[in-house]
C-alpha cells in the first residue's frame, strides 16, 4: 500500500480486511482513493466510519457473511434437519473472525443449535483437533461450519475437513466456491463478477471528481451453490425450493 502512494496512484484496489486495513493507515491523510470488495464487518472492524459514511478515502463493495450467517444457518437445517451441533474452527486472532462469531451466537440461542467452537492457531491444529474427535469415537457434532478465516481455509486445514466430514457424511457449510465443487454441501456467498461490477461503478464515480468517503459502502449480493452429489451420497433429500432458489447446482 505505501507503494502505491510513492507512485501517486489515481486509486488502489483491493480485496480482503487485511489489505483494507494496511491500506487506510498507508493513504491516511493522502488524497489516493481506496475501494475494497470482500471486506466484512467494514465499520465493526475499522475499515470505515460507517457504512452509510464511511469517511476518509475509503469505500467499497462489503461481504455481508456477519449478517447473513443466520441465512445460511437455515439453509443447512432445510437440508439436514438433523444439524443441530455445529462445529465451528476458528482463529480468533483473524479481523472477521469477531464480527461473525457474534452474529452466529445470536442466531443459533434463536434456534436452539448447539455450536462446538474449536480455537486454532495455526493450520496444522486443524488436523490434530479433528485427531482428537476420532479418538474419541462418533462426531460430536452434525456439520461443519467454515469460516471466512484463511486460517481454516490452508490446504492442510481445509483438506483434514473435508476428509473427516466424507468419513462420517458430515455436510459443509463452505466459505468459498471451490469448496463446494470440492465435497462441501453448499455455500451461499457472493459471485466475484457481479461483485466486481459494484466496484467498477464506485471506481467510476470516484474518478470522475466523487470523493470516495461520501459514497456509501454497498452489499454484496449473495448466491446460493449446491452440491446436489455430495446431498445424494449423504442420503439428504434437497426440497424443490432450495434447487430453486440455487443459482448454482453441482450434479
Amino acid at each position: 500500500a505505501e507503494k502505491f502512494v510513492a507512485d501517486k496512484v489515481d486509486l488502489v484496489f483491493l480485496t480482503t480486511n487485511n489489505a483494507a486495513l494496511a491500506a487506510r493507515q498507508a493513504t491516511d491523510g493522502t488524497d489516493v482513493p481506496v475501494i475494497f470488495t470482500f471486506v466484512i464487518a467494514p465499520a465493526k472492524t475499522g475499515v470505515v466510519e460507517s457504512i452509510a459514511q464511511p469517511g476518509g478515502n475509503m469505500t467499497g463493495v462489503l461481504n455481508p457473511l456477519d449478517v447473513f450467517i443466520g441465512k445460511r444457518v437455515e439453509f443447512m437445517l432445510k437440508m439436514d434437519p438433523t444439524a443441530i451441533r455445529l462445529w465451528v474452527p476458528y482463529n480468533p486472532a483473524y479481523p472477521t473472525v469477531t464480527a461473525v462469531l457474534e452474529e452466529l451466537h445470536a442466531v443459533v440461542s434463536l434456534l436452539g443449535i448447539e455450536l462446538i467452537e474449536t480455537e486454532i492457531d495455526a493450520p496444522a491444529d486443524v488436523p490434530a483437533a479433528l485427531a482428537e474427535f476420532d479418538e474419541a469415537g462418533e462426531p460430536a457434532f452434525d456439520a461443519i461450519i467454515i469460516f471466512p478465516d484463511l486460517t481454516v481455509q490452508e490446504p492442510v486445514a481445509w483438506e483434514a475437513i473435508l476428509d473427516y466430514a466424507n468419513r462420517h457424511s458430515l455436510p459443509i457449510l463452505a466459505n468459498t466456491p471451490p469448496q463446494v465443487e470440492a465435497g462441501a454441501l453448499f455455500g451461499y456467498f457472493s459471485d466475484n463478477v457481479v461483485t466486481g461490477k459494484q466496484a467498477a461503478r464506485l471506481a467510476d464515480q470516484i474518478l470522475r471528481g466523487t470523493a470516495a468517503g461520501e459514497l456509501p459502502v454497498e452489499t454484496a449480493e449473495q448466491f446460493l451453490t449446491v452440491n446436489l452429489k455430495v446431498a445424494n451420497a449423504f442420503g439428504l433429500e434437497l426440497s424443490d425450493d432450495i434447487l430453486r432458489q440455487a443459482t448454482r447446482v453441482i450434479r
